[in-house]
């Protein structure tokens, strides 16, 4: 059994070295970045103790969470808005990297972490960080979110995302038609999106005003 002391130092040193480059933890292995008003470049610190019995690996996803698409997909279920997840993109770090592959941290159990976590911030900072301030307009995320979400994820998404950017209520509709019928077509799970977007015209275009 792994020691949870050796987990939380690792992670603690992780949010140490993210904080050094502006990184705030808002809970255990998410932080965020501010970049402009409602947008946040969002690192989820995901672990893995499996692989090895001497060592956790951390593997970074970078995102971008737009707080206007995220709200209003809360209220479209009927939930209550979380401030800072899910993020709106995210992936693996090492995709932004030259190699262009996953990447994954380890951190022997038997070392101090704070060298490697320096590391990771590094990467983070050179590689990660641009693409969150690059991305961080309601257009880019439309241009993004389809190969950066699942596809019922992603269909909420642009949804919301092109209500946000101002798109008009026939072009709203189509968008649900069409998207719904490509779901059909592609054997996705078309149910949840159009039962989505049933509540999202009710709420949001039948009388043209949020409830």
């Amino acid at each position: 059994m792994v020691n949870e002391t050796h987990i939380r130092r690792i992670d603690d040193a992780c949010a140490q070295a993210l904080s050094v480059i502006g990184f705030k933890t808002r809970k255990r292995g998410i932080l965020t970045f501010d970049i402009v008003d409602g947008f946040q470049g969002w690192i989820g610190l995901n672990t893995a103790t499996r692989e090895s019995p001497a060592a956790m690996y951390v593997n970074p996803m970078i995102g971008v969470r737009a707080d206007a698409i995220q709200s209003i997909i809360a209220r479209v279920n009927r939930e209550k808005p979380h401030s800072y997840v899910p993020a709106t993109i995210t992936r693996n770090l090492g995709y932004f990297m030259p190699d262009q592959q996953f990447a994954s941290y380890e951190f022997p159990y038997s070392e101090d972490a704070s060298d490697r976590a320096a590391k990771m911030a590094q990467d983070v900072q050179k590689f990660g960080l641009p693409f969150m301030i690059e991305n961080a307009s309601i257009s880019r995320i439309i241009g993004l979110v389809p190969s950066y979400a699942i596809w019922e994820d992603a269909s909420e998404r642009l949804l919301v995302a092109h209500y946000v950017d101002g798109k008009d209520r026939r072009f709203l509709l189509d968008f649900i038609e069409n998207r719904v019928g490509s779901g059909k077509i592609e054997k996705r799970l078309w149910q949840r999106f159009d039962a989505f977007a049933t509540s999202f015209q009710q709420q949001f275009l039948d009388n043209d005003k949020p409830e």
